[in-house]
């Protein structure tokens, strides 16, 4: 460890749970230390107070999870460099392996967690703990519910992690919750902006998308066209748009907007958009 100028110059205050977290990490298992220390990340001679988080959380991982420390540093956009809100995913994972292993391994194996990070990674990650219950708290039946599901049992992937934080955003009590669980349409892809870097646009709906519908694509256009106006890399590299049929909506009880769902209410041929939140 001491190879590592950030500790071979001396622990500050800052950097002391992260050092402290790997040195005891480093007792049970070398090998996982080592990985870590080896990225080249952690290598640098100063790291921010994200990159120490991570440092840390993956260690509570690791003794929350012993058994799943090297699928998370197999990850690659735990390898490059993690940014906050990758960290904050891991955070939600360790939140997972000391809810529910069960259902922790079963995202670690589920094809959304693989490259490229996105961020509605963190937010389903966030769901599902949230839907989950926490400490002795019984299974919700929405949890229940949604983990009885083929789509859920085969592994999460991207369109389904768009899904999950859709429903995340709705309350759990109101039949469109269940009923975006038992049925639902997405579409979704990612791109590549030259400042942003990996962003993902994705339609959520309560009615089957037709293979013309061109709302991806104009997501996606309108994304590049609101870069290339900022001229700066956009604060969030996920748009998710959630379209519910007008008798359902009156069902919805509180939409809850943290940044990226918007709601629309879908009108007989016509879609009213509104404004994608970034």
């Amino acid at each position: 460890m001491e190879a590592v100028s950030w500790i071979a110059d001396g622990v500050t205050h800052r950097e002391q749970r992260a050092a402290d977290g790997l040195r005891e990490m480093s007792i049970f298992d070398r090998e996982s230390a080592a990985t870590i220390l080896s990225f080249p990340w952690v290598e640098g001679s100063e790291l921010v107070d994200h990159e120490l988080w991570a440092i840390d959380v993956m260690a509570q991982i690791f003794f929350s999870a012993r058994e799943m420390i090297g699928d998370v540093l197999e990850f690659s956009w735990v390898e490059d460099g993690v940014t906050a809100e990758e960290g904050l995913a891991l955070s939600w994972f360790l939140g997972l392996t000391r809810s529910d292993l069960t259902v922790a391994g079963h995202f670690l194996g589920s094809p959304f967690m693989e490259a490229p990070y996105l961020h509605r990674d963190s937010y389903a990650l966030e769901a599902i703990y949230a839907l989950k219950g926490f400490g002795d708290e019984a299974d919700s039946p929405l949890f229940v519910k949604l983990t009885s599901q083929s789509w859920y049992e085969d592994g999460v992937d991207d369109g389904e992690a768009a899904l999950l934080y859709a429903i995340r955003n709705i309350d759990h009590d109101t039949p469109l919750a269940e009923a975006l669980i038992e049925s639902h349409y997405v579409s979704s892809t990612w791109f590549t902006l030259p400042r942003t870097g990996n962003v993902g646009v994705g339609v959520v709906s309560t009615s089957p998308i037709s293979p013309e519908d061109d709302t991806v694509e104009a997501m996606m256009e309108a994304v590049g066209v609101l870069e290339d106006f900022m001229q700066a890399p956009l604060p969030v590299n996920d748009v998710i748009v959630l379209f519910v049929e007008p008798e359902e909506w009156k069902y919805r009880g509180t939409i809850h907007q943290f940044g990226v769902v918007p709601a629309v209410a879908l009108e007989t041929h016509v879609l009213f958009h509104r404004s994608f939140t970034l």
